[in-house]
């Protein structure tokens, strides 16, 4: 049985295909910001000791910048849960709009896991928990580490409490 709660973050490696794009668009951005000197801006800044401080800023760099900063939004946006409760998904958590599911142990049907190719020898993967209630999953924890791991500490819980609840 569960006695505390155990915090799962989403990790850095389910966002992997992100980051290498973030990569792409970063050497795409140096090649053509050498290429087409335009794009930069120039601009005086201040002076220091009788030197003359200037910038030189790359206006394609936003580009890269602004999908390295949605990788990171969608890294810390989310939190799950596990607790003597149940599993709870909290998404939204640096959104305006913020979403909570949760589903007791004694509710789940089935836990499923979903992996690419690359998920899996990164080891990470997405679980998703369906109950009764509806058609639907009711809980999904994407771009979690040790997906594997997870599914079975939720199965030997639910089953326990299945076990408990059942009259002898």
């Amino acid at each position: 049985m569960i006695k505390s709660e155990v915090i799962i973050h989403k990790v850095w490696r389910s966002e992997v295909t992100r980051i290498a794009v973030f990569l792409i668009l970063s050497v795409g951005c140096i090649v053509l910001s050498n290429k087409f000197t335009f794009l930069t801006l120039h601009g005086y800044l201040f002076s220091f000791a009788g030197y003359q401080v200037y910038l030189a800023f790359p206006v394609l760099w936003l580009i890269p910048i602004s999908y390295l900063f949605s990788c990171i939004f969608k890294i810390y946006n989310v939190i799950y849960r596990v607790d003597n409760r149940g599993i709870e998904s909290c998404s939204g958590r640096l959104s305006m709009k913020q979403s909570v599911n949760r589903v007791r142990y004694e509710d789940i049907r089935g836990i499923d896991i979903n992996q690419t190719i690359i998920e899996r020898m990164l080891d990470v993967g997405s679980i998703e928990i369906g109950t009764a209630a509806s058609a639907d999953n009711e809980v999904l924890l994407y771009g979690i580490d040790a997906p594997y791991e997870i599914k079975d500490m939720l199965e030997r819980e639910r089953d326990a409490r299945l076990r408990s609840s059942q009259p002898d």
